[in-house]
C-alpha cells in the first residue's frame, strides 16, 4: 500500500493493511477507525497526514514507525471503544501466531527502534505505545506536541541530536 505523488490527496478507511503504508509526497486523510499494519508505517517529508479518532496497530515484534522530518502529521485518537486513546499501538505478534491462534510469548529486549524527526507539524493526541521497541525523538530543531495530551511509551525511550522535546499532557482537555 504505497501512496506516491506529489500532488495527491486521498481518503484511506481504516481496515488490514498487509504490506504497511509508506506516505510519499501526499496529503491523507485517515476516516476514523482502526487500521491494522502488518509491515511499517512510514510517514516521509513532504508528507500529509490527518485523522481523527484513530488507532494504527502496527503488528508484527520488527515492524515500526518512522515520522521524517518534514512530514505534517495530525492525528487524535479515539475517545472510547478497545483503542480509546491510543493513536500507536505495536504489538508483537507474527503472522504465523494470529494466524494460527496462538498468542506469542514477549520477546527479550528491545526488537526495533520507531523514530520521530521534527521539523514538519507534529499534533499527536493520544498515546504512542512501543512496548517492545525503542523510540527514537530526534533533530536539530525543537520537537513539539503541539496538542493538549500526549504520552510516548516505549521499551527504551531515546532522544537524539540537539532536539529540544517539549510533551503536553492535559488530560482535561
Amino acid at each position: 500500500s504505497l501512496i506516491r505523488w506529489v500532488s495527491l490527496q486521498a481518503t484511506l478507511k481504516p481496515g488490514v493493511y498487509c504490506s504497511g503504508l509508506k506516505i510519499t509526497g501526499a496529503n491523507v486523510t485517515f476516516e476514523p477507525g482502526v487500521y491494522h499494519l502488518w509491515g511499517d508505517l512510514h510517514f516521509t517529508s513532504f508528507a500529509g497526514a490527518y485523522g481523527q479518532d484513530v488507532t494504527f496497530i502496527i503488528k508484527g515484534t520488527d515492524k515500526t514507525l518512522t515520522i521524517d522530518d518534514g512530514a505534517q502529521v495530525s492525528l487524535k485518537a479515539p475517545a472510547d471503544g478497545p483503542t480509546a486513546g491510543l493513536v500507536f499501538w505495536q504489538v508483537y505478534t507474527d503472522f504465523f501466531s494470529y494466524l494460527f491462534g496462538r498468542t506469542p510469548e514477549a520477546p527479550d529486549g528491545v526488537t526495533g527502534t520507531s523514530s520521530i524527526a521534527s521539523g514538519g507539524g507534529l499534533r499527536l493526541v493520544g498515546t504512542a505505545y512501543f512496548p517492545t521497541q525503542e523510540l527514537t525523538i530526534t533533530s536539530d530543531r525543537s520537537v513539539k506536541s503541539q496538542s493538549p495530551a500526549t504520552s510516548f511509551i516505549a521499551y527504551t525511550l531515546q532522544f537524539a541530536g540537539d532536539s529540544y522535546t517539549e510533551v503536553r499532557v492535559d488530560h482535561e482537555t
